[in-house]
């Protein structure tokens, strides 16, 4: 597999920076496009030809939330198999549950520290440039 294609929906530019940054701290090949709003990222999937491998949502931003991104992707045929990781300050049960019976694949708090950020990215890029090796489980990643 060539370069992943990340599609990150942040409000926060600190946070989308702090995630790119620790893409080009992996040794895989990873290129993040950023958004900085669900309503930004729904306009771009339905301009652009090209399928993410994978989206990663906030949950909390203005205009349109996580939640209501996830449910418009997932409402999309053409995405209906993307994965989606939620991704968040905070990993309140009830968002854990919303997420997963609303079609994300993952959940993952927002580390504080890049290297847990770079640790818990490399798991999850590692399966997804291995499609065989992916689990279809839901999960909170750590």
């Amino acid at each position: 597999m060539g370069t992943l294609t990340i599609y990150l929906a942040d409000d926060d530019l600190e946070d989308r920076e702090f995630f790119a940054f620790a893409l080009l701290g992996l040794p895989i090949s990873a290129a993040v496009i950023h958004f900085s709003e669900g309503g930004e990222l729904i306009r771009a999937l339905c301009d652009d030809s090209q399928c993410p491998d994978a989206i990663f949502l906030d949950l909390n931003m203005p205009g349109m939330g996580g939640f209501e991104c996830l449910s418009r992707v997932r409402g999309m045929e053409r995405f209906h198999k993307t994965p989606i990781i939620m991704y968040s300050t905070a990993a309140h049960r009830i968002d854990v549950l919303r997420a997963m019976e609303s079609g994300a694949n993952r959940y993952l708090k927002k580390p504080s520290s890049m290297n847990q950020l770079k640790t818990v990215l490399y798991k999850y890029l590692r399966e997804l440039a291995h499609p065989g090796q992916m689990s279809d489980d839901f999960r909170v990643l750590s």
